[in-house]
Formats: structure tokens, C-alpha cells, sequence
């Protein structure tokens, strides 16, 4: 099977839904990745400094091949910003349109199946001959709050997207709810890499640090990590010691607050690789996400990797998470954090953490590939009621 993707990140750096879909599905069969376009304003519109710069360097690079698996990666030619506008959004739809069928065509992907992460990508979608074409949706990215990203524009494109497809996967049960051609397959975990606690050594930016490890793994951003609460935790419990791991991406998250207190250490990026050594050293891990309408949709990469290593998990209160109770404790505000990173360190034991890793472990991301080809198989072959398997604590 050929398969051609429109992803919204560069294949490296922090992976996200659409590399762990890539990678399971580029063992049976061949995948192309097509990166997000940069444009002129990407570097002040979320993406890093330079992003317009790295953006065109990835595009005359060409098309790659990814070592270990059936996948290639191209980066496409700049497009235009605001991308979500009618106009801008016809040109781009072409731009990307077209240099995503005329690599599917170098490497002999006649008829592939085309899936995009990306709600405005209907043109795009409309110009690649495909056997299917599916909306991958990850998030509600009307609720961005960005004035460049109209509530009402995000949506209409959207909505176009989906009248485009065959089928909508969404990764929350909010998103799934919104269309009626839309299945619900939540994040799941990679139990290569996530494979338990094993005894590795503390990371060096631990070294000499006593009492509990509270952490945090992955992107920082406007609305998926909440600053002011996390330090607010630190100076309340100076006895604890946060461990942050990953970069900040975009404008919106102030980690100045953080950098003064003794009991944080911002560990930055660390390779997927290397994560299970920094997870294994935490004793809770935090999905410290601020309450806004994006958190309302969204299921974190993180939550089965967290449970995967048998840590204790205290995440924002949201529907979403309810299927994992008692296994993941969820909380409210500054207080409601503080009360239950308190009962998660006094409530831990071995039984416990066997039974967050015997979850993670029927929710790896083997089963999310059986279930999306299920989905995109006869009619019927996959029912709206079927998801992740649910916490038995």
C-alpha cells in the first residue's frame, strides 16, 4: 500500500501523530511525508526563528529517504501566509497540490492513499489522484485563539476538508463528535521505545538532587503548557525538584519565571531515544495544560508514554482522561495540582505502576495502525464505539 502524507510539522524534531503513524505504516508499505510548507512569517506565526530560511534549505534538498523504513520525505516550495484565507488558500492548495503528486509520481505512488494533518488542505487534497483521501485531525485548530487563524475561516476550510474525504479519524472523542464520518483513535505509545522502567542511569541534570521528581516531556506552547502553573507549584514545594523537558515552540510561553527557581531545570529537546532515561527519573509526570478551548479537544501524545514507564500521571481535568481513572489522577488550578502530585507520591507502589504499564501496553500504536486500516477497509469494519482500551484500576 502507498500512502502520501500531509503533515503540519518538519519530519524531525519533537514527533507528533502523523511520524508515529508514518513509521508503523512505512513497515507495510511505502510512505511519502510531505512537511509542512514554511512561508515568509512562519518564524512569527509559531513556527521557530530561521523557520523561512530552514524551510526553503529543506525544499532544495529534495526528496529523502528515512533510514530503516519504506518512507520519504520532501519538503514543499514556500507558500503564502495566512494560509487560512480563500484566496491564499486556493494558491496554496496548488503549490502543495502539486508538489505532492508530482513526488508521489517520481516515486511510483500511483493512485496512494492521501492523508493530511492539516485543516485547509481540501485544494491540495482535490489535486492528488487518490485511492482514499482522509483528515487526520489532532486538534481543533479553530480554537488556536490566533488572529491569523479565524475561528470562523479555520472552520469553513475545515469543513471543506471534510466534505473531500472518505474518512475523518480524530484523536479525542470532542473532535470524532463533530462529523459523522469521523472515528475516534486516540494517541497511543511507541512500546519499542517506551518499553517500562529498566533501571537506566538519572540524566546528569539530576545529579545531586534530592527528594521527588516531578517532570514534564514535550512541546511548550501557548496552550498545551500552562508556566504560570507549574511555577507556581515550585514555590509553593521547594522540596520537589521539576524536570521540564523540551523545547518551547512559539510565541506565548514565558519560562523566565521558571529559570530563576532553584527547583526547576528547563532540560530542553532530548532525541525520543533518550526520553525513557528522563521519564524513568521522574516520580510524577504532568500534562499541566492551561484550561482553554483547544484543551477541551485534545489527547496527549504523552499520556500512554508517561503510563508505559509505570509513572504516576496528573494531568488537567478533562472528559478525555475520565476512561483512565484511577490510573490517571486529574486536577484544576494551582491547589488541585498540589493535592494530587501529594496523593500520587504517597499512593505509589509496585502494583501500581504493573498496572499503568499493562494499560500502555494495549494501547500502542500496533493497534492504532489495525484499527485506521480497519477504518479505511469495508463498510462498517470499524465501529464509531471502538477506541482505547480503558483503565481497569
Amino acid at each position: 500500500m502507498d500512502l502520501l502524507f500531509l503533515s503540519s510539522s518538519p519530519w524531525e524534531g519533537h514527533w507528533g501523530t502523523q511520524h508515529m503513524a508514518a513509521w508503523v505504516l512505512g513497515e507495510r508499505g511505502r510512505v511519502f511525508f510531505v512537511e509542512l510548507a514554511a512561508s515568509a512569517l512562519s518564524g512569527w506565526t509559531g513556527w521557530w526563528k530561521g523557520a523561512f530560511r530552514e524551510g526553503l534549505r529543506r525544499w532544495r534538498r529534495g526528496i529523502w529517504e528515512v533510514e530503516g523504513r519504506e518512507i520519504w520525505v520532501g519538503a514543499p516550495p514556500p507558500v503564502l501566509p495566512f494560509r487560512f484565507f480563500p484566496g491564499v488558500n486556493w494558491v496554496n492548495g496548488r503549490i502543495l497540490g502539486g508538489f505532492a503528486r508530482r513526488g508521489a509520481r517520481k516515486l511510483g505512488m500511483e493512485r496512494p492513499v492521501a492523508i493530511t494533518f492539516q485543516a485547509d488542505t481540501a485544494g491540495a487534497l482535490r489535486r492528488i489522484e487518490a485511492e482514499k483521501r482522509v483528515y487526520w485531525c489532532t486538534d481543533d485548530w479553530s480554537a488556536s485563539g490566533k488572529w491569523w487563524q479565524p475561528r470562523g475561516l479555520v472552520r469553513r476550510r475545515e469543513e471543506e476538508l471534510v466534505g473531500t474525504c472518505d474518512l475523518v479519524v480524530a484523536s479525542s472523542r470532542a473532535l470524532a463528535g463533530r462529523w459523522e464520518k469521523a472515528v475516534f483513535l486516540p494517541n497511543g505509545v511507541d512500546l519499542s521505545v517506551f518499553d517500562g522502567p529498566k533501571g537506566r542511569p538519572k540524566p546528569a541534570e539530576l545529579e545531586g538532587r534530592k527528594g521527588p521528581v516531578i517532570g514534564f516531556a514535550g512541546m511548550m506552547t501557548p496552550y498545551s503548557f500552562d508556566a504560570e502553573l507549574v511555577k507556581e507549584l515550585a514555590r509553593r514545594r521547594r522540596e520537589w525538584t521539576f524536570l521540564l523537558v523540551g523545547d518551547v515552540e512559539g510565541p506565548g510561553v514565558d519560562l523566565s519565571g521558571l529559570r530563576g527557581l532553584e527547583n526547576v531545570i528547563p532540560a530542553g529537546f532530548k532525541p525520543r531515544e533518550e526520553l525513557p532515561r528522563y521519564l524513568e527519573s521522574m516520580d510524577v509526570c504532568l500534562i499541566p495544560w492551561a484550561e482553554t478551548e483547544w484543551v477541551k479537544c485534545a489527547f496527549s501524545l504523552k499520556l500512554f508514554e508517561y503510563l508505559a514507564m509505570g509513572r504516576a500521571v496528573v494531568a488537567v481535568r478533562t472528559e478525555e482522561y475520565e476512561p483512565y481513572l484511577p490510573l490517571v489522577k486529574m486536577a484544576r488550578g494551582v491547589e488541585g495540582f498540589e493535592k494530587a502530585i501529594e496523593e500520587a507520591l504517597r499512593e505509589d507502589s509496585e502494583e501500581l505502576r504493573e498496572k499503568r504499564i499493562a494499560l500502555a501496553r494495549e494501547n500502542g500504536w500496533e493497534q492504532r495502525i489495525e484499527s485506521f486500516l480497519q477504518a479505511l477497509g469495508p463498510a462498517g469494519a470499524f465501529s464509531r464505539g471502538t477506541g482505547p482500551t480503558k483503565s481497569q484500576g
